[in-house]
């Protein structure tokens, strides 16, 4: 189910928001969190492939899958908080990976193998379940901390929330947790605060705006630009890169901030994951920046388990590369990513010794020189192919595959305006902060929820639902 759908935005949500105030106006907590648990069930099935099981009943693979690894992960937990266990962590963490890398990697690695050899071992009929990169992710992180004594008692009920509340289910913020669980326990969860309810339509709306009006308003122009890579011209190829960037931006902006404001209609409160990044002044700067729970867990979890900075300078940018190429492929199956993650990793292990050699850019070059290497690094992510990837670099730095398409007039106004906004003006979080409940306030929100909701039938998928 899609946040920016009407089924979504004027059934789903004020059912389970009135299910889940009800059992809490009568102190029924177990219940109101047993409906979130429901509720988010019936979210990620809605619209996925089904099939007939026994007695004709139709059976969810995703669901099958996801409430696997909900049971799975719960139990070899409790393992783990009971007694610590290298083998039984390892055990735990191979048997995610594992069910991740056949999922979503499997094709990968068999079409390479088939191009490497000439064989046709390639399956075609594996499925890519809807965010398993996330929630997989949460349970590495939750196996890991149990084996260190980091968790806490807790139920399966407010484990299997954790893993799956629809806010975040299907692509983010990658929650810990410490940051969850205990929300599920205290009694300010349970109780109507009009001030979150507030903060959390305003959030909802402004996400849902950048993606309805913004983002999607990109989508037929940069799928346009990246299939017809020959053809552009370097004005063109720059104005496609520019295109996808913003479309990215505020697709997965207006996704987080529609994340962040649903856990506040439940008083649940979500760490920020997006913070102007297009403002950086570096690129690791950037990365504190973008999908920040994303730059936290392969931190915490990866690039510091590799030995991060500890020893010594050449193994530090090794370990910078290794974690951002891993970063890059987990967000898709393909060398694309890969390369994407490679250059991402190359850069930042460039501005880091930058730093530590005590080198300096005013702000303006160092805003600049940012987002060049990020624009060029979303050419890789977009492209669907590294030849095409190449064709449109080339045309870009004015090479021999330049094309004789450039940006239409509105087109170019579309660009600088959107440009201006991701540059300069507030993110949704500032603004929010800065709110003063009116009558002024409420109706402009109200408007520009309904201006929304009027151009639902030619709305997409968030671009991170592919992740």
């Amino acid at each position: 189910m899609l946040f920016n759908s009407g089924e979504f935005c004027f059934i789903f949500l004020p059912v389970t928001l009135v299910l889940f105030y009800t059992a809490a106006h009568w102190h029924l907590t177990r219940l109101a969190i047993g409906i979130l648990g429901v509720a988010s069930a019936i979210f990620y099935v809605y619209g996925t492939p089904t099939f007939a099981g026994p007695w004709g009943i139709p059976v969810a693979p995703y669901l099958l899958l996801l409430l696997g690894s909900i049971t799975f992960n719960y139990a070899v937990g409790a393992c783990l908080r009971r007694r610590a266990s290298r083998v039984g962590l390892a055990l735990g963490l191979a048997a995610n990976l594992s069910v991740l890398a056949y999922f979503k990697y499997a094709n990968f690695f068999l079409q390479n193998l088939d191009a490497w050899t000439g064989a046709t071992f390639s399956w075609p009929g594996i499925f890519l379940p809807l965010g398993i990169s996330f929630y997989t992710f949460q349970s590495i992180a939750y196996l890991a901390d149990c084996n260190e004594g980091k968790v806490g008692r807790h139920s399966m009920l407010d484990f299997a929330v954790f893993l799956h509340f629809f806010p975040q289910l299907i692509a983010g913020p990658i929650v810990h947790h410490r940051e969850m669980l205990p929300q599920f326990r205290s009694l300010r969860m349970f109780v109507v605060n009009y001030r979150n309810i507030a903060t959390g339509f305003t959030l909802f709306t402004l996400g849902l705006g950048k993606k309805v009006l913004i983002a999607d308003h990109f989508s037929d122009w940069v799928g346009d630009a990246f299939q017809h890579v020959t053809a552009l011209s370097m004005s063109g190829a720059w104005a496609g890169a520019l295109a996808f960037g913003l479309q990215l931006y505020f697709d997965f902006s207006g996704y987080t901030d529609m994340a962040l404001g649903l856990g506040l209609l439940f008083n649940v409160r979500y760490p920020p994951n997006f913070n102007s990044p297009y403002k950086a002044v570096s690129l690791i700067d950037f990365w504190r920046r973008w999908h920040m729970t994303l730059s936290r867990f392969l931190r915490d979890y990866l690039y510091i388990p590799l030995g991060g900075n500890r020893q010594g300078k050449f193994r530090r940018y090794v370990n910078l590369l290794v974690t951002m190429v891993l970063g890059g492929f987990w967000h898709g199956a393909a060398w694309t990513y890969v390369i994407w993650g490679a250059w991402h990793g190359f850069f930042l292990a460039v501005n880091h010794t930058w730093e530590e050699r005590g080198g300096k850019l005013p702000v303006l070059a160092g805003r600049v020189l940012t987002l060049l290497v990020v624009l060029v690094g979303w050419v890789f992510f977009r492209s669907s192919s590294l030849g095409d990837s190449v064709t449109m670099l080339s045309a870009m730095f004015g090479g021999a595959h330049a094309g004789e398409t450039g940006p239409r007039l509105t087109e170019g106004v579309w660009l600088e305006v959107a440009s201006v906004v991701v540059l300069f003006a507030p993110n949704s979080l500032e603004i929010v902060a800065r709110l003063k409940p009116s009558r002024t306030w409420a109706w402009i929100v109200v408007l520009l929820f309904l201006l929304a909701a009027y151009h639902f039938d030619s709305t997409t998928e968030f671009l991170y639902y592919q992740f």
